[in-house]
């Protein structure tokens, strides 16, 4: 399942991250509590741990098993429903911050967990509006817009400069895939492709620059 998903994802964008997402995998909770050394996992489903030792970073990514099992008996990559929808969603932030480090890794540029945050909206969305429509079982329009960046809450045990984080990265990511909605609704395929593929490239401060344009 997190296989097929990273091949997807790197389709979409044209990326190679030079890695797969298994070799990364940790499903065991408390021993990815211990790993964690800085933060923990609170009541995490999901999360990358990094940690730079001198030239090298080290890396896991953890999703609970019961996600894990979720996928694995109902496949959303076949039929996305409310049934899994939130497992789906759980372990695809996941893979999309896993690639998103991995990627930006091999060419030796930094990034913040801004960055990761707000690709990784943006990959919840475009993954997911490509998926459903080639299950045409959905209404995309307003529907996924509302779901995947209206409808939401933080933990209660978030901390007010990461929660400032994720809102940050929702308020962005929302205006972005706005404006790309009109692209994939005036049935402008390759303009919009283009403009994923070119905004998964920019720097931080040129993503929000981008953005700000579209906005305008």
């Amino acid at each position: 399942m997190l296989e097929k998903m990273q091949q997807r994802l790197e389709r979409i964008y044209e990326v190679h991250a030079g890695l797969n997402v298994h070799d990364f995998l940790v499903t065991d909770g408390e021993f990815a509590s211990y790993m964690d050394e800085q933060h923990g996992l609170r009541c995490s489903a999901e999360k990358l741990m990094v940690r730079q030792v001198e030239n090298n970073l080290d890396v896991s990514l953890y999703i609970k098993q019961d996600v894990i099992d979720r996928l694995d008996k109902d496949d959303p990559m076949i039929n996305l429903h409310e049934g899994n929808i939130n497992a789906y969603l759980i372990a695809l932030e996941g893979v999309s911050h896993l690639i998103y480090l991995a990627w930006n890794a091999r060419y030796e540029r930094e990034i913040s967990l801004f960055e990761l945050e707000l690709q990784a909206e943006v990959d919840k969305y475009i993954f997911t509006m490509i998926l459903l429509a080639n299950q045409k079982d959905y209404d995309l329009p307003e529907g996924l817009l509302n779901r995947l960046f209206l409808q939401h809450t933080y933990a209660s045990d978030m901390d007010i400069e990461e929660q400032n984080r994720y809102e940050r990265a929702n308020y962005y990511a929302y205006h972005y895939c706005k404006a790309l909605q009109h692209n994939c609704i005036d049935n402008q395929r390759m303009s919009f492709f283009n403009d994923l593929r070119r905004f998964y490239r920019l720097t931080s401060h040129h993503k929000i620059r981008h953005i700000a344009t579209a906005l305008h």
